[in-house]
């Protein structure tokens, strides 16, 4: 069920990094079992520097896995390692033809890749070969596909500025979102918050409980109330209300205590 939420709250045709087996397992079981949401390539962001994985990544599996945009050639995948490195500004193309979705008026939040160094060794600074990847697949997409991280995924602070909540994911955007005050997709979050179908089976926790995966849920009240804290904000005192009583509904502390993670 959590898979399932985390793959509804992705765009069409999407890029997800997830957190690691405990939710791409579940989005793997819906995509090649019950072929659901096929659109969607997820990619565990540990794997990242493992050359064999990163490879299947861009060739892809017809019929299962959607390839994903990665520019470099297949041997610069298998000698992947750490990159002397300098902190440096990596500009990100804004193709016009974004500007149908989205109607940005200042340049100064167009998305720049701020990549620094995060490994040592002696006086010599290196590159992480996962965060390399990362901006590459950024970079080589251009936009043409959306991106996404589950909310339980690791991401680096340098793309945080461009994240925008969907649902049970971040939506990586263009621009700063909190420049441009769309740091949520209330819609879309919405759509998957407010359906009961989302929640149905949350009680078999209380007789099959894998804390692994478990421990995830506690992400579904932090989203009921960032949601209803940006609608108390905007003035929306009813809609703030109105998630948060959908919240005790769907999941009640006897289920999720709420002790337990607040």
């Amino acid at each position: 069920e959590l898979g399932r939420n985390i793959l509804k709250s992705c765009k069409p045709n999407a890029i997800l990094f997830t957190a690691g087996d405990a939710d791409l397992n579940a989005i793997h079981y819906l995509q090649f079992i019950e072929n659901y949401r096929k659109d969607v390539s997820a990619f565990p962001y540990a794997m990242l520097d493992r050359p064999w994985f990163v490879s299947l990544m861009k060739q892809g599996i017809p019929d299962y896995i959607e390839s994903v945009p990665i520019g470099w050639s297949d041997y610069e995948i298998l000698s992947m390692r750490p990159y002397k490195w300098k902190s440096q500004d990596i500009p990100i193309n804004y193709p016009e033809r974004m500007n149908e979705e989205f109607n940005i008026e200042s340049t100064d939040s167009i998305m720049f890749l701020t990549i620094e160094a995060n490994l040592e060794k002696g006086n010599a600074k290196y590159l992480s070969s996962d965060k390399a990847l990362l901006a590459n697949i950024i970079e080589t997409n251009d936009w043409n596909r959306p991106i996404h991280f589950s909310l339980f995924s690791s991401y680096d602070d340098y793309i945080k500025k461009y994240f925008q909540m969907c649902g049970l994911t971040y939506r990586l955007m263009p621009f700063k979102t909190t420049e441009n005050n769309i740091t949520i997709d209330i819609d879309h979050t919405e759509e998957v918050l407010l359906d009961e179908n989302s929640f149905k089976d949350l009680g078999t926790v209380l007789n099959s409980d894998m804390p692994r995966a478990s421990h995830l849920l506690q992400g579904y009240r932090w989203i009921f109330l960032t949601v209803a804290e940006k609608h108390y904000n905007n003035g929306d005192r009813a809609m703030a209300e109105t998630l948060i009583e959908s919240m005790h509904e769907y999941i009640p502390v006897e289920i999720i205590p709420m002790q337990d993670y607040y």
